[in-house]
């Protein structure tokens, strides 16, 4: 575009911007509509797509979205409309259409189109595709933070083995280009997380909300951080905090399941995940999150299916792998969820889930030195994995070091022993201490926490016959039966 049509389109856009900023802070939003309807009868499309530019600016996406319809029909090739109706959209959680937008923004030769589309594209989990629009964003703007900060992002949620010391020049690259900006820090707190830096990952985390405050997926990021700490309460205090305000996006939702999960609420988590849009559900999170749901309500099938669209879809993501090792480990193939999680290993070494899952595994197959060894490695990565604490104190536990098993045991509990797991693992070890009467009732407290787990039938139906409770006993061996044919039945549907 020649600078002389730039310079007018810009100074048309800024005075219509002051008329419309006046009216924003002294009328009814109804007589900003009147205005705008008849802006656009008089106007260019140009001048509608700066002044949807300026209702951006002020966080009024839904007015940016209408005013660029208005500019589309009188252009629908209009590059600044497109890019703005794409950039609304994004701030609107409407990724396909922002990215449809962006697609026909992108010829203009703007770097901004290029910006949407990748954020269009990161934001629905393609990050494979979000990374080549990364790096035509820093071809076109090499002294623009944006670009690194894209390819920073998007490399987090591949093969973090492959990316990491990318990840870190870029995250760098941000540091230098934007100092102190809540998207320096925001990526900081990003890389942080996913490198087990949980401490780090809050910090920074709080440092890009104290900088902008109203840009809401700051403080899901924090409280994603908190989760991997395991401090439901912030968590929740943070969600309870967001909607107050207005009604949850679908991120919002997502972190909620996440919470339902750790709290062994699978069914809560997948109602959750179910009241989202479908193609919301194509995103490798949500997938994943519904297929960990699905695999601890025992609905193995259903899992595995979601488990295949990940591994195929997003082949440098190591979450289709996880699911995987997850179904292994309850279906007991314990010998192929060992090869999962080597494969998840192989392409990200820095998650504390992995070499637990993988000690799991080896527990249950007798390799108690290789299992702790395993958890030791977790535990280095994230100090508050209280899974793998347990995991070493049941290795521990089964090697008659009881004392050992104890000290790992109490460590865990004072990060979190809401779930399950907690509940019977603590059961395992007050059994091997002789301690019947205390390993019955955290039997019961891990069956009322997850019922779908057969484990805990089963050692409470030995604890309550070597009390001659043989009726109850029978009532657990029963339940422990139905369980395992159920798993059963749907390991042979993919079997």
């Amino acid at each position: 575009m020649p600078v002389q049509k730039l310079k007018r389109r810009q100074i048309i856009g800024f005075f219509i911007a002051i008329l419309v900023a006046s009216f924003f802070l002294n009328s009814p939003l109804t007589f900003v509509a009147v205005f705008i309807g008849v802006l656009a009868i008089c106007c260019p499309a140009e001048a509608l797509g700066t002044l949807a530019t300026y209702a951006f600016l002020l966080n009024q996406h839904k007015i940016a979205l209408k005013l660029c319809n208005l500019g589309l029909k009188l252009d629908r090739e209009d590059p600044y409309c497109l890019t703005t109706k794409s950039a609304a959209l994004i701030n609107l959680k409407q990724f396909q259409e922002a990215e449809d937008m962006a697609v026909l923004a992108v010829p203009s030769n703007l770097h901004e189109p290029v910006q949407n589309l990748w954020a269009a594209l990161y934001s629905q989990g393609r990050s494979e595709e979000a990374l080549k629009y990364a790096n035509r964003l820093i071809e076109m703007k090499p002294k623009l933070w944006a670009g690194y900060y894209a390819r920073a992002l998007s490399c987090t949620h591949l093969a973090l083995n492959k990316y990491h010391d990318q990840i870190l020049e870029d995250e760098k690259k941000v540091r230098e280009l934007a100092p102190n900006s809540d998207r320096s820090y925001c990526l900081q707190s990003v890389v942080n997380l996913n490198l087990s830096k949980i401490d780090e990952s809050i910090e920074n985390g709080h440092r890009a909300i104290k900088k902008n405050p109203k840009f809401e997926d700051y403080k899901i990021l924090l409280a994603n951080a908190y989760l991997h700490k395991y401090d439901l309460d912030k968590c929740t205090e943070i969600l309870e905090s967001m909607s107050k305000k207005k009604k949850l996006d679908l991120f919002s939702i997502h972190l909620r399941a996440l919470i339902f999960l750790a709290q062994d609420m699978p069914q809560a988590a997948l109602r959750d995940l179910e009241s989202l849009e479908q193609e919301h559900m194509k995103h490798p999170s949500m997938a994943y999150s519904s297929g960990i749901a699905l695999n601890m309500m025992n609905e193995l099938q259903a899992a595995y299916e979601l488990g295949q669209f990940l591994t195929e879809e997003f082949r440098e993501s190591s979450l289709g792998y996880i699911l995987k090792g997850h179904i292994y480990q309850k279906s007991h193939e314990y010998e192929k969820s060992m090869e999962v999680y080597e494969e998840v290993i192989s392409l990200n070494r820095f998650q504390s889930s992995s070499f637990w899952g993988l000690a799991l595994a080896q527990y249950h197959l007798g390799m108690h030195e290789e299992a702790k060894t395993n958890c030791e490695k977790a535990l280095s990565l994230n100090k508050y994995d209280h899974i793998a604490a347990r995991v070493k104190s049941l290795c521990f536990t089964e090697m008659n070091q009881l004392e050992e098993a104890a000290k790992w045991m109490d460590y865990a509990d004072e990060i979190y022993c809401n779930d399950g797991f907690s509940w019977y693992s603590n059961g395992i070890l007050a059994n091997a201490k002789n301690e019947p009467e205390r390993a019955l009732d955290q039997f019961s407290q891990a069956i009322s926490l997850n019922p779908f787990e057969s484990d805990s039938y089963r050692e409470r139906a030995k604890l309550r016959a070597s009390m001659n409770h043989t009726k109850e006993a029978d009532e657990d061996r029963k339940k422990e039966f139905a369980i395992e044919e159920k798993i059963k039945a749907e390991k042979q549907k993919f079997a």
